[in-house]
């Protein structure tokens, strides 16, 4: 990615495909996995809706901040676990809402991103110094790509 403007057009790409997807979810599969260890479709789902909300809250005091700042986390993040938890209390309505939301607010922050934003460089807690770009690409681009890839999987397997 060269530029704010290409971020955010694959960014609204990536969320159109995931938007598409969720509508596509059938309610009474949303308790299925795609098989022995996978995530339910709610639990994808419900990783969907959080997400994005934690990375956009990183961005945005990323580019607020005059200096370097300690971004990104790891799988035994509590946020990150306590939304995949909750996910089977929640039907197919309300986790599409939070994702909406939560893709809006996303895209909020990128919104805030500009040019030269993309080539300062932060301290993710897992990979050292690194520029903007490559936080956005893992952790925002890379990660919606791998869930729309992961969404479509599981929808093929349940409907088996």
């Amino acid at each position: 990615m060269t530029s704010a403007d290409e971020l955010r057009g694959r960014n609204r790409d990536l969320d159109r495909q995931l938007r598409e997807l969720v509508a596509t979810v059938p309610d009474e599969r949303l308790r299925d996995a795609a098989g022995a260890g996978e995530w339910t479709l709610a639990e994808n789902l419900a990783h969907i809706a959080e997400f994005p909300r934690y990375f956009a809250r990183e961005i945005t005091r990323m580019v607020a901040a005059d200096a370097d700042v300690e971004v990104g986390r790891t799988h035994e993040h509590p946020e990150r676990n306590e939304a995949i938890a909750a996910a089977e209390s929640k039907d197919r309505g309300q986790l599409s809402a939070a994702i909406d939301a939560a893709l809006d607010e996303m895209a909020n922050a990128l919104g805030l991103v500009s040019d030269d934003d993309l080539r300062r460089v932060f301290t993710n807690r897992k990979y050292g110094q690194e520029p903007l770009t490559a936080y956005l690409q893992r952790y925002v681009l890379g990660h919606k790509a791998a869930h729309v890839d992961q969404l479509r999987r599981t929808l093929a397997a349940v409907a088996r």
